[in-house]
């Protein structure tokens, strides 16, 4: 990703900081989202580990935390059905030996790799993958807890 002060405009997506993207605050350095015909929004980056230092303090441990990347590699057998219902994908128009634009370069790996080609592939453009992969996946479980004579919470977090 490119910074030039507090923008960076690549293919697909446009990030807008209203904040100093060099220091950020720890909670509510907002910024503006654009990504090409689809998203145009505010959102706000957090503070990792004090986001779960805070969930800690109301009971909720830190089960799984993965780069966007791994978790999908992770979970694309199981939700390769959901991206094709959600049209998550765009649907690429290959054969072998053609050339394809750079941003979709990556097909002829996948289609040189399997014994199953096919002339159509689900796939995201690298820049797109560029912005899915900007995020991380997290997961927290909640546990049981028990009260002290002052009723505050006594967390079990071997749960």
């Amino acid at each position: 990703m490119n910074f030039k002060g507090e923008e960076s405009t690549e293919t697909c997506y446009n990030i807008r900081f209203l904040c100093d993207s060099e220091t950020p605050p720890i909670f509510g350095a907002k910024y503006f989202f654009q990504l090409e015909g689809v998203v145009d929004c505010a959102e706000f980056l957090v503070h990792f580990p004090t986001l779960v230092k805070l969930c800690r303090k109301h009971g909720l441990k830190l089960e799984k935390v993965n780069t966007f990347a791994e978790y999908f590699k992770a979970s694309f057998e199981k939700g390769a059905n959901l991206l094709e219902k959600t049209k998550g994908l765009q649907t690429v128009y290959y054969e072998r030996g053609s050339k394809l634009e750079s941003n979709f370069e990556h097909i002829d790996n996948v289609a040189n790799e399997t014994e199953n080609f096919s002339d159509t592939y689900g796939t995201l453009s690298k820049p797109e993958w560029e912005v899915a992969t900007l995020y991380i996946v997290c997961a927290f479980k909640k546990c049981p807890n028990t009260w002290d004579s002052e009723m505050s919470p006594i967390y079990d977090f071997d749960c």
